[in-house]
């Protein structure tokens, strides 16, 4: 599962690089916040993601959300060998191109907005987060009202929500963003300007255990509890801390690899090679893995998140200048584009959710996105047309997602958004 983090999961655009060839953003953060996460997080890779998420103490409110699918998580499966013999969609195809909103079918999905709970006080305004596989757990972060113009650093308080029962748990700590969630509730996330990575479990929040003396931050978390994340040294290197080894913290191999999702079976997907250049890979974290085709002959790219056969994230198009939004099938290897959108997160049967980005071609706010097959479908807002959505993660059955809306269209004043579940 993703962390996504980038915060969301976020994307940055690379250095030097035209930010048509950029990666699309990950929508854990607003639009605001990107500018001050990025430079940190950018030296960690292309479309380094910076996943957001809240912390404090327990309290008990009822959601009033639809009945779940209490389905678990699909199994993943080993790290898959590339076929010589599988069919690989050429990628000197044109990419559709989306002109307006309207002219994308409404997804039959209902829409439940999420408020904070009294007990965060001024943290009301909801940013990135993350769902468990079985679509059980939403783990958030909650910040002020965020000024168009803000300081680099800005503080948050991690939740963690029971979609089941409705109980909001804010994880104490004094400050926070969310990384990443399990199906057994434990949340992954990191404080401070340096990123200090944590894990909270039991009701209890554990420093993660420092690399060489140098804290890391978590990216991603799988159902039995392995963490992968980055370390924020010069070098910069993946990490995992593994659940049968509490306590410990090793190097992900091959060097260069960067690890922005782990499955239950322990397969990382992420990017491999130079930062700035990086390549689609999955692997085993000791060495033996492989990079993605994207069919292009520009071969940069980058996964975000795996779940059962399927993988999301981006590539290139010989043809359509700039990033494209692709899923692999790791069993066929076999591979589907999308229209230029920001693709985030995928569901085990490879259904894909995400939102619109600025340079996209479809004019006014961003508009959530659900997809299958190559094909798009809009979120509903729940709210009036103008106003901006953004999408974070989807459960593994592809039937819940979650993300966020902002709550006026005005660009003066001060940033304010609700979280928004789909039930789709």
């Amino acid at each position: 599962m993703n962390t996504n983090d980038d915060h969301g999961e976020l994307l940055h655009p690379l250095r030097d690089i035209d930010a048509t060839d950029s990666p699309p953003p990950r929508y854990d953060l607003t639009l605001a916040m990107r500018h001050g996460d990025s430079i940190r997080r950018r030296r960690m890779s292309i479309g380094a993601l910076a996943a957001i998420v809240v912390v404090g103490a327990a309290i008990g409110i009822p959601l009033g959300l639809p009945s779940p699918h209490q389905a678990g998580p699909a199994p993943s499966t080993p790290v898959p060998s590339p076929s010589p013999s599988a069919s690989v969609p050429p990628s000197s195809l044109p990419v559709p191109l989306i002109t307006s909103a309207a002219e994308l079918p409404l997804a039959n999905c209902t829409v439940t907005n999420l408020t904070a709970p009294a007990a965060a006080g001024v943290f009301s305004t909801w940013g990135g987060g993350h769902i468990d596989p079985t679509g059980r757990y939403l783990a958030t972060s909650l910040f002020k009202p965020i000024a168009r113009q803000h300081p680099e650093f800005i503080p948050a308080q991690p939740l963690l929500v029971d979609l089941w029962t409705g109980r909001m748990t804010l994880i104490p700590v004094a400050e926070g963003k969310v990384d990443g969630v399990n199906a057994g509730g434990v949340v992954i996330g990191h404080s401070g300007a340096n990123a200090t990575g944590w894990v909270y479990r039991n009701g209890n929040v554990t420093p993660l255990l420092k690399f060489h003396g140098v804290a890391g931050t978590p990216y991603a978390i799988n159902a039995r509890g392995d963490i992968v994340g980055q370390v924020t040294a010069a070098n910069e290197p993946a990490v995992i801390w593994p659940a049968d080894h509490p306590g410990t913290v090793r190097a992900l191999l091959p060097a260069g690899v960067v690890a922005r999702t782990i499955t239950d079976s322990g397969v990382i997907g992420g990017s491999i090679g130079d930062p700035e250049h990086p390549r689609p890979y999955i692997g085993d974290g000791k060495g033996t893995g492989h990079t993605l085709s994207t069919g292009a002959t520009d071969a940069r790219g980058q996964v975000y998140q795996i779940r059962g056969n399927y993988a999301v994230g981006w590539g290139f198009n010989n043809i359509t200048k700039g990033f494209i939004p692709m899923v692999w099938n790791l069993a066929t290897n076999s591979r589907t584009q999308y229209p230029r959108v920001g693709l985030v997160a995928i569901g085990a049967d490879g259904t894909v959710v995400g939102a619109t980005v600025p340079d996209s071609g479809v004019p006014g706010p961003y508009i959530g996105l659900i997809g299958r097959g190559g094909e798009l479908e809009r979120l509903p807002s729940g709210a009036a047309d103008n106003l901006s959505v953004y999408v974070n993660d989807v459960s593994a059955d592809g039937h819940t997602v979650f993300g966020l809306r902002q709550t006026s269209s005005s660009t003066s004043g001060p940033i304010s958004q609700v979280g928004i579940l789909w039930h789709c």
